[in-house]
């Protein structure tokens, strides 16, 4: 499990501090682990739920720059097949996995021996799982504010 000095170490790195140590720990702890120590909480369900937050946010983010009203309704400076591929690149496996070896917390990850031998600290899969982890821990810790989690998003997604 994280120690402190640990949990100091990713939060200096993501630059959001958790009021709810837990969560963070959480968003860490593969199945794996979990499977290993039946008392451990796994990241699978912040991971369900950071997949929608981080789709919600990076829409939200090209809804402001690319759009905007006036007397007619919505104007778009794009078609909706550009939007979708513009999320969809910013949301992919490959682009987040990248983000978060680029902040080099993918060590950090809590792992049962199965995924420790086949080497998935380094896996696209369990990198872009924690981010998606992350995105839900630190909305749940910031009291469900979307701003918090915009900023967050923001800031390691380079956007």
């Amino acid at each position: 499990m994280l120690n402190k000095e640990e949990i100091t170490k990713i939060e200096k790195k993501i630059g959001y501090t958790f009021k709810d140590k837990a969560l963070l720990k959480q968003a860490f702890t593969r199945s794996s682990y979990r499977n290993e120590h039946p008392d451990a909480r796994d990241n699978e369900v912040l991971e369900f739920f950071g997949d929608m937050v981080l789709s919600y946010v990076v829409s939200s983010i090209l809804l402001d720059r690319y759009t905007f009203r006036d007397d007619s309704g919505l104007v778009s400076y794009m078609q909706e097949d550009a939007f979708t591929k513009m999320r969809s690149n910013c949301t992919s496996n490959d682009y987040i996995a990248e983000k978060i070896r680029t902040l080099g917390i993918q060590d950090y990850l809590i792992m049962g021996n199965g995924d420790e031998k086949l080497g998935m600290d380094e896996s696209d899969s369990a990198c872009s799982n924690l981010f998606e982890s992350l995105a839900a821990a630190v909305y749940l810790d910031s009291d469900q504010n979307l701003d918090i989690t915009r900023a967050f998003v923001t800031k390691l997604l380079g956007l």
